[in-house]
Parts: C-alpha cells; sequence; structure tokens
C-alpha cells in the first residue's frame, strides 16, 4: 500500500470515529531540550502487527490519527519501539525529528514530532517498525521456542513507558481512543490461542481484528499469543446481578490450579463486587489468563494474573479500568482502594486514630509515569482514615456512587476529594487528602 493512500484510508477512519476526549486532564505544555511539546488528542490508532515465524520477525504498520491541544507546537507522544520509516500527513518526515526526550525523573522519555501540526484538523502520523524488546524498564521480549510463539502486552504502572506506547504509539493516561490491531501469524506451525478484551474477529487460521472501543486508554488492552498446547480453555455462561455474562477462563498447565477452579473463583467475584459496587461495565464478557508465578495486571474486563491475586485483579474493574485514572498521579487510589476494599486490608483502629506523617501519593509533575508502591500499602491506610472518619458502610457506599458516576470515564485525585466532600458534606476530607494524599504537613 503506498503511504498516500494509507493517508487517505486514515484520514477517512479518523474523521468518522467519536472518540472521547478527556483535554482537560491533559498535562500543560512543556519545554524540553529547547522543544515546546504539546499534548494531543489522539482519535484513534490502526496497526497492522504480522509475526513472520520463519524469520522470527514481526513488522507493524502504526497510524496515529491525532488533533493538536489548545495551541501550536510540537506534538508529544510515546513509542518505545526504534522507527525506520514514517510520513506525517502524507509527506515523509525524517524519523530524526521523531526522537525520544528525556521528561525527568518519574517520566522517563516521550517522542516530540519536530513539526507544527495544523489545529482543528485530523492529523496522521504513519509509523514502521520491527517490534523488538521494547526499550522500556523491565519490559520482555516475544518468546519463540520449539512449542510456537508467546507475545504478551505485558502492562505494567510501576514503570515509566509499560502502557501500549511499548507496542504502539500511544498517549499518557487522560486520553481515551479506539485501538484498531489486525494481528496474524505466518508460517506457525502449530495452533495458537488469541487471548484478549478485544472484539475480535476471526478472518482466518492464525489472523484476527482486534477492536478496543473508545473508552480505551494506554492500559486497557490485553492482548495474548499463546501456543494451545500450553493453555487449559474453559467457557462458561451465567446469570451476574441479572445480566448474562460470559466468563472465559485460559489456565497454564504449568498455574498451580485448573481452569474449573479459576472459574467458579471469578463468578464468586464478579457477582460480590456487582452487588456491592455496581454493575460491570465491560460488556458481557470477562477474560481471565492465569499462570504460575506472583506477577499480575488488570485491563478492561480482564486480567493475566496468578491464583492468589485473582479476586484483587477483577476487582479492578470496577477501580482501575472501570472506573479509570486520568493520570499516572491518579493511580495510586485504584490500588489502595483495592487493597482496602477488595483485599480487606484494614488498617488497625489505634493507626488511624493518630496523626501520622505527612505521605504523598499523588505526586505534583504531571508528566509522572509511575505509581507510587506506597499505594498498596499508605494508601490503603488513607482509605482507612476515610472509614474511621465517615463510617466504613457510608465510605463504601460514596465510593459505590463514585464508580457510578464515573464508570467508562477517567477520574483524577481531585475528582474524588471534591466527590467525597460533596457526598458526605465533611470539609474535615480535605484535611485527609491533604496530608496523607498530597502530602501537605497541614
Amino acid at each position: 500500500m503506498s503511504k498516500s493512500l494509507a493517508f487517505l484510508i486514515a484520514l477517512i477512519s479518523a474523521t468518522s470515529v467519536s472518540a472521547q476526549s478527556n483535554n482537560d486532564y491533559a498535562p500543560p505544555v512543556i519545554e524540553v531540550d529547547g522543544l515546546r511539546g504539546i499534548p494531543i488528542d489522539i482519535l484513534s490508532v490502526d496497526s497492522q502487527m504480522v509475526f513472520d515465524f520463519a524469520s522470527k520477525s514481526v513488522s507493524v504498520i502504526s497510524d496515529m490519527n491525532f488533533k493538536m491541544i489548545g495551541e501550536k507546537g510540537f506534538p508529544l507522544f510515546d513509542l518505545r519501539q526504534e522507527i525506520t520509516s514514517a510520513s506525517l500527513n502524507g509527506e515523509d518526515i525524517d524519523i530524526a525529528k521523531l526522537a525520544a526526550h528525556d521528561f525527568g525523573k518519574g517520566a522517563g522519555t516521550m517522542r516530540i514530532i519536530e513539526s507544527e501540526c495544523a489545529m482543528k484538523v485530523v492529523n496522521v502520523l504513519h509509523l514502521e517498525y520491527t517490534l523488538s524488546k521494547p526499550s522500556s524498564p523491565a519490559a520482555i521480549d516475544i518468546k519463540w521456542d520449539k512449542a510456537g510463539m508467546t507475545f504478551d502486552t505485558w502492562y505494567s504502572d510501576l514503570n515509566p513507558g509499560r502502557y501500549a506506547e511499548q507496542w504502539f504509539p500511544a498517549n499518557l493516561l487522560y486520553d481515551q481512543h479506539p485501538l484498531n490491531v489486525d494481528l496474524k501469524l505466518v508460517g506457525a506451525e502449530s495452533e495458537h490461542l488469541m487471548i484478549t478484551n478485544g472484539a475480535t474477529t476471526v478472518v482466518a487460521k492464525h489472523d484476527w481484528q482486534l477492536r478496543f472501543p473508545e473508552t480505551s486508554t494506554a492500559f486497557s488492552h490485553m492482548i495474548v499469543v499463546v501456543p494451545a498446547i500450553e493453555v487449559d480453555f474453559l467457557s462458561e455462561k451465567g446469570d451476574v446481578d441479572g445480566e448474562e455474562m460470559r466468563i472465559d477462563v485460559y489456565c497454564r498447565k504449568d498455574a498451580p490450579t485448573s481452569a474449573v477452579h479459576v472459574l467458579n473463583e471469578t463468578a464468586i467475584s464478579l457477582r460480590k463486587y456487582s452487588e456491592s459496587m455496581g454493575k460491570w461495565d465491560h460488556g458481557n464478557d470477562c477474560i481471565v489468563y492465569v499462570w504460575k508465578g506472583n506477577r499480575s495486571m488488570e485491563y478492561d474486563g480482564a486480567t493475566t494474573t496468578a491464583l492468589g491475586a485473582l479476586d484483587h485483579e477483577i476487582f479492578h474493574s470496577w477501580f482501575g479500568r472501570g472506573v479509570k485514572p486520568a493520570s499516572q498521579n491518579d493511580g495510586w487510589w485504584d490500588e489502595a482502594f483495592n487493597v482496602y476494599f477488595a483485599d480487606g486490608r484494614r488498617p488497625n483502629k489505634r493507626v488511624v486514630q493518630k496523626e501520622g506523617k505527612p505521605v504523598t501519593l499523588a505526586s505534583s509533575n504531571p508528566y509522572n509515569r509511575i505509581t507510587p508502591g506506597t499505594s498498596y500499602s499508605l494508601g490503603a491506610v488513607f482509605f482507612g482514615r476515610l472509614a474511621y472518619l465517615l463510617g466504613a458502610d457510608e465510605l463504601h457506599q460514596h465510593m459505590s456512587d463514585f464508580y457510578k458516576k464515573y464508570t467508562g470515564h477517567v477520574a483524577s485525585t481531585a475528582d474524588m476529594e471534591n466527590f467525597l466532600v460533596a457526598e458526605s458534606g465533611n470539609e474535615e476530607v480535605r484535611k485527609l487528602f491533604a496530608r496523607y494524599v498530597y502530602g501537605r504537613g497541614e
């Protein structure tokens, strides 16, 4: 396909997309290395991935369709792959003008497009690259072995650059937009499974079209391709809070459990949180992939998880991937409330009664891209303090209402603070946020 034709098709596709914009949550204009970087509003990303088993290589073509936010300048985006060729609005652009720049501690790098783009129109950045291990902390490479090939989006919120930008052009968390991925395996001798929370069309054997909705952000997409021989699969439909839901369980054969057990435990969690928090907001499917080890990760309506973290990860489809943090500075609250509510780690009454040291959970750096590890511990203590102030049952009701108001959307720490103050009528809530979230000695 010619670049000019690709540009025309992408432009038509982008103008037909009605993506939800969250531009009010975008970080401010930033100057890095003498360049004035401007946040953008991505309308859609369309990617083609071809996994060639003969050469053990993966070729990717991606079109990022976007608009500028607010003012003229150089657009910001991220991609942790080495670009081999690129065009902007149908014209070739030197890949040196798409370089990554260091945004400082906690932010890592982002790319700056050294070309001023027109305002109020759709711009299209066309990229071609060969997939390799992402240049992101603690990233993993594609695995090729005798059984076949394993690919995992392998997202993480504990390191910068570990979301969609590992594999596709992407934005920061404020931006919600569709991601469309056409993924094909060429020359695979053994059967492989596609495990994903995207709407899937099977074009042919080992040829899939994945469509992720406009509510998606950079941390939403679960894509796992794995040799079928390594996984047990079980699917069952059942009633969850008056709605028919299908649970798809993929259990690795080396995991210390069975697909039947995982399915039963998933159904229990789904019913429990549908009743206690509000309706499931991810269609009629829940996708669970269980492996051995301790690492787990949440996605929209799905999880890759160790058995012991299953309930925790399912709850993230309410807090974290139902109502979504608007930035990494807001990523603390979904982990903190999950540990407090789902894991049941309620702090001792003596702890929340006395004043503690100021704690910073929400960074003041608008380009921060790390969720602090203290979210799991001191963050849970913060919700214990709120429960002591408001009453555990009242806090539960307010958080359920917060979920119902923001589900499918992004929300900031300030949104949560203002909501809890308004619903409870208790201004003392602000003092708790000031000291134990923002780290002020008030």
